[in-house]
């Protein structure tokens, strides 16, 4: 028997899958029901250097503050929308009568070099240069989406401004009746109808690839449809009206309802860079003939714009540099624990 216990006493360990772990039972915790079952405390993994938390106060898929500024944002772009028509039919008076005859709040009319459009081109043209430098630069920011493609988002919008501008140096173009008509009713040869619309579909596609969460195929589908309504049914007065709802409504769609993951950096966008722009829209309509005009009428939209996003930056990169330094505080004291 002496043998037998001794041989017992030197057999291997079991060990791999089938091997079995002595279990220490755990004390239950308080307001615990099943003692058996009660759990360690879980350990919450730190986030590396650079990483954001994806706790509910970083990231969320529910209602949260950025979801409202952006829906109210629509709903001020459409109801601009609604206005203006309403308006042309002489059913209120609520917008000015300079911005209603152009379509914007066009300034220095008789100063070609210093005129709203113009303006809006030099100002595009330099931020796009500016936000193109912060892109290379910041490619790997936390949150860059809605500035990924700004600049070239801002450089299309200020060609825009150039080709508007070129139309508005045509002698007697105020009293011309293509303004009251959409592009398509001006009888242009067909080779000019599909140059036209061929370049409003390049207009719609790389504005609307811009945004967020928008995919490259959506966008194409949304620019086919939004190119031929812009040439054959909005007067040219209006496009901007049409122009700045459509991308303001159908991106706003896509991050609010299609966004797998909102965090504080959507709220950010939805802020300094979204709503700015529908109000911007109510203030030039409403305030053009009360002074709006003579501090350069739409070149504050277009301001409103890229300010927005250079503030996006600032504000971005200094809540990653808050968080890289209490990440660093924080690991510092583990090791010294």
């Amino acid at each position: 028997m002496a043998t037998i216990r001794r041989q017992a006493s030197l057999r291997p360990t079991p060990r791999g899958p089938m091997a079995q772990e002595s279990v220490t039972p755990k004390t239950p915790r308080k307001g615990d029901f099943f003692g058996s079952m009660a759990q360690e405390p879980v350990t919450q993994k730190t986030p590396a250097k650079g990483e954001f938390s994806d706790s509910t106060d970083e990231a969320t898929t529910g209602l949260r503050v950025g979801d409202l500024i952006m829906l109210g944002s629509a709903i001020l772009s459409i109801a601009f929308l609604m206005t203006v028509i309403a308006q042309d039919y002489g059913m209120i008076d609520l917008h000015s009568k300079d911005f209603m005859k152009d379509g914007f709040c066009v300034s220095n009319k008789d100063t070609p070099l210093l005129q709203s459009h113009i303006l809006c081109f030099y100002g595009d043209t330099i931020a796009a240069l500016i936000l193109g430098y912060l892109g290379y630069r910041y490619r790997d920011m936390q949150g860059a989406a809605p500035v990924k493609m700004g600049a070239l988002a801002t450089f299309m919008h200020g060609l825009g401004h150039l080709g508007a501008w070129s139309d508005m140096q045509k002698e007697g173009w105020e009293n011309d009746p293509v303004l009251q008509m959409a592009p398509a009713m001006r009888g242009d040869p067909l080779e000019k109808v599909i140059g036209g619309l061929i370049g409003l579909w390049f207009f719609f596609f790389l504005l609307l690839r811009s945004a967020p969460h928008m995919p490259q195929v959506d966008a194409a589908i949304h620019a086919a449809i939004q190119a031929p309504i812009l040439y054959y049914y909005v007067p040219q007065r209006f496009g901007f009206t049409w122009v700045q709802t459509v991308l303001m409504v159908i991106p706003i769609f896509y991050m609010v309802f299609w966004n797998p993951k909102k965090d504080i950096f959507y709220d950010l966008n939805a802020t300094v860079i979204v709503l700015p722009v529908a109000v911007m829209a109510w203030a030039e309509g409403g305030a053009c003939d009360y002074g709006y005009k003579a501090i350069g009428g739409h070149f504050w939209y277009d301001t409103s714009i890229y300010v927005g996003m250079l503030v996006y930056y600032y504000l971005a990169l200094g809540y990653q540099s808050k968080v890289e330094k209490s990440q660093a505080q924080e690991l510092s004291k583990a090791k010294a624990a």
